[in-house]
């Protein structure tokens, strides 16, 4: 592991890592777009929200 970790050097590193949060702001961006058309269309339910109480009380 570590002689893998000493070819791809730093450059290597921080191109995976650099691509890997790349790939975690697109998937938060997807999601985000999507809690905005469910706000839109009414259906929208806050992640703190507890299901429960919510349905007990709509």
């Amino acid at each position: 592991m570590i002689k893998w970790l000493k070819r791809i050097g730093v450059a290597g590193f921080l191109f995976f890592l650099i691509k890997g949060l790349i790939w975690v702001g697109i998937f938060f961006y997807i999601k985000s777009c999507s809690d905005k058309k469910k706000e839109k269309a009414g259906t929208f339910i806050p992640a703190s929200t507890n299901l429960t109480f919510y349905k007990l009380h709509v």
